[in-house]
């Protein structure tokens, strides 16, 4: 990261501007973008820090802006949230199942018989389907029907993630995914 604009002393409200460049594990230049960053400014001393605001140049680097917002000192930082690999592994999953984790709702009647099922935002994978968008603010809602004949959509309790990530089926995003 290089500062472009540099200063003796910037004044309140003045916007710094800074360059971020990337570079791939042979350390050569990237020449596309598609990155995620966090970039803020900070000063620990008085606990008090700012956002800034990062612009993709779709050739490896990157322009962040940030506005001075305090008198004293202050560390700019920046932080690789997502390199572009990862997001578009994350888009694909997304594409293909609705969300990245395995999604269930639960059916019964009080404590004595309980049947989960599977649930999306999408209905492309599901069988017979239940639609709780109404209940989901109109965001789409689906979970399969259960089985057991003495439950109905109506007999819903409760949904949950069993917090198990739908894995990428290619190799090469398998591990990315597991770095």
């Amino acid at each position: 990261m290089t500062l472009l604009n540099p200063q003796p002393l910037y004044r309140l409200g003045d916007v710094i501007k800074v360059e971020i460049n990337t570079y791939n594990h042979y350390g050569e230049k990237q020449t596309v973008g598609g990155d995620f960053f966090r970039l803020w400014m900070e000063n620990t001393e008085d606990k008090v820090a700012v956002a800034g605001d990062v612009f993709d140049n779709n050739n490896g680097s990157y322009t962040g802006f940030l506005r001075v917002q305090w008198s004293g000192m202050g560390r700019i930082r920046c932080f690789l949230e997502r390199r572009r690999e990862e997001l578009a592994m994350f888009y694909s999953i997304m594409a293909e199942h609705g969300t990245l984790w395995q999604l269930k709702r639960e059916f019964g009647w009080g404590f004595l018989v309980k049947e989960s099922t599977s649930c999306s935002m999408l209905r492309n994978h599901l069988r017979d389907i239940c639609n709780f968008t109404s209940l989901n603010d109109g965001f789409p809602w689906y979970c399969e029907k259960p089985k057991n004949s003495l439950f109905s959509c109506d007999t819903y309790s409760k949904s949950w993630s069993l917090n198990v990530a739908y894995l990428p089926k290619e190799n090469q995003q398998r591990d990315i995914y597991y770095l």
